[in-house]
């Protein structure tokens, strides 16, 4: 689906979209970024390879209006993996955890959303922020895409995602039925462009197929080596061993552990592509927090995201590999300012184990004060992270304003006010200062 859809044209109307939605703002083109590898990163199923489609061109742009090399390249190396955790798709993570945790796979968009939600919050308030801190314009309307004529141009391309998301949730067939069926109407819409060189004749269908099963093939190698990997862990009991070894060294303690089980997958997902490591960590980490009474689900997410972080932290960071190479940055630097914009990888799986609402679970009222605030919280982080809010911040105001995140993000409203009792302690003096700078420039006595 994911290479079709690739030959059919969609990366490139999916980034002239997100140009078109975006390019006028501060920052427009690494807004661009983080939704175009967004769309075209659930579907594609690999963040290095999301990376090098969309990188070529978001990258350069980036650049071309002030954005450091490491910063754009960081920019697309985070939003292209967060692809991976995005509903619909998800790449093909959401499938198999469907199987292993033997629910639907429309209870797992369903708990993936939010999280999901929250993690492209922080890269797309980051990019902006890094804008304003930086004092970048943004792209005269004049040299954007217009938005009507380019949804007119390919609005199409959307059709397959919806008869995906039909095929999958509505009709309930499973992946492999919803797949072979999504791939016909990809192939039919084809022939709805102007540009014939889009249309999948039987010369391009033969390329995307050799292309997808090519993608497969390594895939399919790494997931059958893992397979007897974990045949051999569950036969010996050492993937039992490992979780109780955690869980034991932990004391217990439930923070303690999901901090030990987030490092050791990040570790074990260095190297490894996404499906792969999700199978690794599912068979050796994820029981570790079910046997501490971690929902199935929140368990199996949890290592998603510390797994998925692997591939922009140092020192493997594949997708990085890819995005520094296209921006002539180096690696190291590239990776730390990726850490900082995909912080939320790090700490939004320890909001939804603690915080069941952010997964959809409770009342309504639950789940919109879990998502409201920890939405705010996000953007405090984000604020955090680059060290600009309402203006430059110190790095007093810095640890404070994070602090503050955190406790947005934490669950119930009594941390959510000490989260805003600390917003206020960092950015009353910021404001009042504000206030006398305009007094004085409108020639008015400064007030105390």
């Amino acid at each position: 689906f994911g290479a079709l859809m690739e030959k059919a044209g969609a990366s490139r109307w999916f980034m002239d979209l997100a140009l078109s939605l975006t390019g006028w703002a501060r920052g427009g083109p690494a807004k661009a970024a983080v939704l175009a590898s967004a769309m075209f990163g659930s579907i594609s199923g690999s963040p290095s390879g999301n990376a090098a489609t969309t990188g070529v061109f978001t990258i350069p742009m980036m650049k071309q209006i002030g954005y450091t090399p490491a910063f754009a390249a960081a920019v697309e190396a985070v939003a292209s993996t967060g692809g991976m955790i995005l509903p619909p798709v998800m790449g093909a993570i959401a499938f198999i955890m469907a199987e292993w945790i033997e629910t639907t796979y429309t209870a797992v968009v369903i708990a993936a959303a939010i999280p999901a939600i929250l993690y492209f919050v922080v890269v797309f308030v980051s990019v902006h922020l890094q804008a304003r801190k930086q004092g970048i314009e943004a792209i005269p309307k004049e040299q954007l895409p217009e938005l009507k004529s380019t949804f007119k141009r390919g609005w199409y391309y959307l059709l397959p995602i919806v008869a995906l998301a039909y095929f999958l949730i509505f009709a309930g067939y499973p992946p492999g039925m919803a797949g072979i069926y999504t791939c016909v109407s990809v192939f039919i819409v084809s022939f709805f462009s102007r540009d014939r060189s889009t249309w999948l004749t039987p010369a391009r269908l033969m390329i995307a197929f050799d292309e997808g099963v090519r993608r497969w093939i390594t895939v399919a190698s790494i997931t059958a080596a893992v397979g007897i990997m974990i045949g051999a862990l569950e036969l010996s009991g050492v993937g039992i061993k490992v979780s109780s070894f955690i869980v034991d060294l932990a004391g217990g303690d439930l923070l303690t552990t999901l901090i030990l089980v987030g490092f050791v997958s990040l570790i074990v997902g260095m190297g490894l592509d996404a499906t792969p490591a999700y199978i690794t960590l599912a068979t050796l980490m994820a029981p570790a927090l079910i046997r501490l009474g971690v929902p199935d689900m929140a368990a199996h997410l949890f290592v998603v995201y510390w797994g998925l972080a692997s591939f922009y932290t140092p020192p493997t960071c594949i997708a990085v590999f890819v995005t520094a190479s296209i921006a002539n940055s180096k690696v190291w630097p590239t990776g730390w300012e990726a850490v900082k914009l995909g912080i939320a990888a790090f700490l939004i799986p320890f909001a939804f184990v603690y915080n069941p609402g952010l997964m959809m679970v409770g009342s309504i009222p639950a789940i919109v004060q879990a998502t409201v605030t920890a939405l705010i919280g996000a953007c405090l982080v984000a604020a955090a992270m680059r060290g600009f809010l309402l203006s430059h911040m110190n790095i007093v105001q810095r640890i404070i304003i994070f602090a503050a995140g955190l406790m947005f993000i934490a669950p119930g409203l009594k941390f959510a006010g000490i989260g805003l009792l600390l917003t206020l302690v960092a950015i009353v003096p910021d404001i009042l200062r504000m206030m006398r700078e305009r007094e004085a420039r409108a020639g008015k006595p400064a007030t105390e």
